[in-house]
């Protein structure tokens, strides 16, 4: 039963550490993106409603948190073997956000012309990847901060879990 209970308390210490500051960067690299196209569609003079700025929100939360987490696990378990400090985890967030956003995006992001085969960028796409790398570069402060704040209310536990007591 003790046993059991270590591997619970440990379990819980990591998540609470890693998945509760990654899920909060997420919501704000998110919230970022869509203010981003919203102020870019206004400058267009397009109108966006409420509703679809609520539609827009929930979606980029579910997308920036599943399409962002490969790159980002991988980046945030470098930073945390080095022991990086904030401005990594910035930089790690846009590079995170800039490179699913590639990834998923290809054939958005590089369009094939008619006819001579070269590919061009369209304005559209260089706001919508300049709005993700800053949503990713805020998402990677807000994880690092709220994880700081986690690490010094967990103490200890947030890195090294008690030994079970046999």
């Amino acid at each position: 039963m003790k046993k059991l209970r270590f591997l619970v308390r440990s379990v819980l210490s990591v998540l609470i550490r890693d998945l509760v500051p990654y899920g909060l960067a997420s919501i704000a690299a998110a919230l970022t993106v869509v203010t981003c196209t919203y102020l870019a569609e206004t400058a267009q003079g397009r109108s966006l409603g409420l509703n679809n700025l609520v539609i827009a929100v929930v979606y980029a939360c579910v997308a920036t948190g599943l399409l962002a987490l490969p790159a980002a696990a991988l980046l945030i378990a470098l930073g945390e073997w080095k022991k990086f400090g904030v401005l990594y985890h910035v930089a790690a967030g846009f590079l995170a956000g800039t490179l699913s956003w590639l990834l998923l995006f290809t054939e958005v992001f590089f369009r094939i012309r008619e006819g001579d085969g070269s590919s061009y960028l369209r304005s559209e796409d260089l706001v919508t990847l300049l709005s993700v790398g800053l949503g990713g570069a805020i998402g990677g402060y807000v994880f690092i901060r709220t994880r700081i704040l986690l690490v010094s209310r967990l103490g200890e536990l947030a890195f090294h879990p008690p030994k079970p007591e046999i």
